[in-house]
């Protein structure tokens, strides 16, 4: 009898070891439950929240945070706003800076919204966003990088899913940060906090207020020097279509559109400057010489400062003409 309970038991603790070891294994290999645990925990604040964190067991939660507005007051800032700055990460980095706070500062009746996005998102995300909910600014800075693209990646098929896995995933990332916010902030040296108060993940923090990135915590400023290159003046064509479509479907004015190009590696000032006059938009196109990038592809932070700064006084002009009208 004794050994009969003995076998029991013993195939039993079989059976639930085997079960915890392949939800071991499908829970590092599902989207279902991301993880958060070595994306640096020390951007939260009232206004940030944590927008990419570079690992498959996390990666990117901003794209679905707009579309489903699951960060209040976002999307009333965005539609609120005179000013929006649209682009690629590239837009991100060059626009996140003090220098563009100081610009609407002093001119404090127009208000503005950094809305690019990382993943090498187009102007197809800006587009639907605009399309959901009634986006239509006085005024469009865009990065041409290029950006008026039909592409549509990964990462934004991700954002207009609207699949309930899909929404879970991103939930459980909104809820993890909330965890790791707290649990980093009082008590990062408890059993919990070993877990999840680990750094080391490239990490990047967005504004709710502005929409500006943080990027501390993103990887280190190797000082690269800019370039210039002109392998997009192929894709010229397919630009103009494309751009031609995006003003069309948002009802936002072209020439109330500032063409500007941050500058990298493989800067495509020839392909933006043709852009914008077969387009007929103004441009703002600053100076860049002794400008260097994070990494080939960002401008570090004292070049973004200086470039932001030349972009924007090269262009208020404008932007007063069109937020008075």
């Amino acid at each position: 009898m004794k050994q009969t309970s003995y076998a029991r038991y013993l195939f039993i603790f079989f059976v639930v070891y085997v079960i915890a070891s392949l939800a071991v294994v499908w829970v590092k290999r599902s989207d279902l439950l991301p993880w958060i645990g070595g994306c640096n925990p020390a951007g939260y604040d009232d206004d940030h929240y944590m927008a990419y964190c570079h690992t498959r067991r996390y990666g990117d939660y901003e794209h679905w945070s707009f579309w489903n507005s699951s960060e209040p007051g976002v999307i009333d800032r965005v539609k609120q706003a005179n000013v929006l700055f649209v682009g690629n990460s590239s837009t991100q980095f060059g626009f996140s800076t003090q220098a563009v706070k100081d610009f609407f500062a002093r001119n404090s009746d127009i208000s503005y919204y950094v809305l690019g996005f990382g993943m090498g998102s187009s102007s197809e995300v800006v587009r639907r966003l605009s399309e959901r909910f009634s986006i239509k600014p006085d005024v469009l800075i865009v990065n041409a990088d290029p950006f008026f693209r039909a592409s549509w990646n990964g990462a934004n098929r991700k954002m207009v899913n609207e699949a309930p896995l899909v929404a879970w995933e991103h939930k459980v990332k909104k809820w993890w940060q909330g965890q790791q916010a707290e649990v980093c902030a009082d008590d990062k040296n408890s059993f919990i906090g070993g877990f999840l108060c680990t750094e080391g993940l490239e990490t990047v923090y967005r504004s709710r207020s502005t929409g500006m990135w943080r990027t501390d915590y993103y990887r280190a400023d190797k000082r690269l020097p800019v370039g210039f290159s002109e392998e997009s003046i192929h894709l010229l064509d397919e630009a103009v279509y494309t751009a031609k479509a995006f003003f069309e479907s948002t009802g936002i004015s072209p020439e109330c559109t500032i063409m500007t190009i941050a500058p990298r590696d493989k800067t495509e000032q020839k392909f933006a400057e043709l852009l914008a006059t077969r387009l007929g938009m103004t441009t703002a196109f600053a100076n860049a010489d002794g400008l260097t990038t994070v990494d080939g592809f960002h401008l570090s932070p004292d070049s973004a400062e200086r470039w932001s700064a030349e972009v924007l006084e090269m262009a208020e002009k404008t932007i007063r003409a069109c937020v008075s009208n």
